[in-house]
């Protein structure tokens, strides 16, 4: 009976169970804090570099939305996931603390702006989309715009 349910946990809850395969890197800036995971077989200082630098400009960015009263003063948390190790998936919600957003591949720092000006909206609410693995983060985006 015991080997039954371990069997019928494993058989449940395995897709759920996500093993870190990647290169953890935490970008924090007054008003974002940037969680980017790189799958070790393909890293690159490059990407980090890059989103280093998208994370200063976004911070600049969020702060002048705050200033302008377009975003209450909390702090983005942004995880980026290499499209390699994750399906296509986008994923944005709020609370209390904070703006948050989950998203597969590296996307481009106009689309970044633009899921940032989507929290700015009258009309938010929480959003989440999965695709299969034959559409990328790119697909997933575009319908995340359709919809706005």
């Amino acid at each position: 009976m015991r080997q039954f349910v371990v069997a019928l946990f494993l058989m449940l809850y395995a897709p759920l169970i996500a093993v870190t395969a990647c290169a953890e890197r935490f970008i924090i800036e007054e008003h974002i804090n940037l969680y980017l995971c790189q799958n070790y077989s393909n890293y690159n200082e490059t990407t980090t570099l890059l989103f280093k630098a998208r994370a200063k400009v976004l911070n600049e960015y969020i702060a002048t939305k705050i200033k302008d009263k377009q975003l209450q003063d909390k702090t983005f948390e942004i995880q980026l996931y290499d499209g390699i190790l994750s399906l296509p998936h986008l994923e944005l919600t709020q609370g209390a603390k904070g703006y948050f957003v989950s998203l597969s591949g590296f996307p481009s720092l106009e689309k970044l702006r633009i899921i940032i000006d989507y929290f700015s909206m009258p009309n938010w609410h929480s959003f989440s989309a999965e695709s299969n693995a034959t559409e990328t983060i790119d697909v997933v985006i575009d319908n995340f715009l359709w919809i706005c």
